[in-house]
């Protein structure tokens, strides 16, 4: 899998066209971290009133009226692995645990589902997105610190997740998350290696949290050997809270 990996140098195209409310378009067609406009795509989020720990001269920190336009390139592909982890936290009132196989694949399954890829290897067919396993490496390396291979899909989640062993393809189901979006409040470079971020999700018709997650990201060692990665950076913890 690290071989395979360092070898992508597909360039993706992040559409979150997958369910009725999507948030935000990922990677335009020349930048892995270019937004790409739609009429009916949110792009950017108002925060108000974010107050967050002063940082030392040396660190990088945005803390009030952050749009997606506005955030670093190295930062935009963070919000797929946060948005993806709080909903499984929502869903499971389970904690971050980069050895739970269900919460890589649950997690796995919220990525692909709700920021499907395209690019000329995947493409969805009768209501599933089919990608190759290289596209798992890619997305694993965003949230699992040290990815190697991938663990068994658990029996609990064959009716989201299947693997063909014939095509070494993976089918994921599309379903609906419903009226909700994840925005990031703050972030700060602590150093050249390690990122902090606090990101909520809300309900976009009455503006309510729903989660909030503060989550300790670090470089990702991967994303050297690929041309214009999707994620820059892997989450190593998080603290939820509502």
């Amino acid at each position: 899998m690290r071989g395979e990996y360092a070898i992508l140098k597909n360039k993706f195209f992040i559409f979150n066209s997958i369910i009725l409310i999507l948030g935000i378009f990922l990677l335009g067609c020349d930048s892995a971290s270019e937004l790409t406009e739609n009429n009916d795509v949110i792009q950017e989020s108002e925060i108000e009133n974010i107050s967050t720990t002063e940082a030392d001269s040396t660190l990088s920190e945005k803390q009030q009226n952050i749009s997606f336009n506005d955030l670093p390139d190295d930062i935009k592909g963070c919000i797929i692995p946060m948005d993806s982890l709080m909903l499984y936290h929502v869903e499971t009132g389970k904690e971050y645990d980069s050895t739970d196989a269900y919460m890589f694949w649950r997690t796995m399954h919220f990525a692909l589902g709700n920021f499907g890829v395209n690019y000329n290897r995947a493409e969805i067919t009768d209501y599933e997105l089919e990608v190759e396993s290289m596209v798992i490496g890619e997305f694993a390396t965003s949230f699992i610190p040290d990815f190697d291979n991938p663990p068994p899909i658990p029996e609990e989640l064959s009716d989201f997740v299947r693997y063909d062993d014939n095509s070494d393809t993976y089918y994921f189901g599309l379903g609906d998350r419903g009226l909700s979006q994840t925005e990031i409040l703050s972030y700060e470079y602590v150093d050249n290696n390690t990122l902090k971020i606090s990101a909520r999700l809300f309900g976009l018709d009455d503006d309510s949290t729903i989660c909030k997650g503060n989550f300790v990201l670090v470089r990702n060692e991967y994303a050297s050997g690929v041309v214009e990665p999707l994620f820059y950076f892997t989450v190593t913890e998080v603290e939820f809270s509502n």
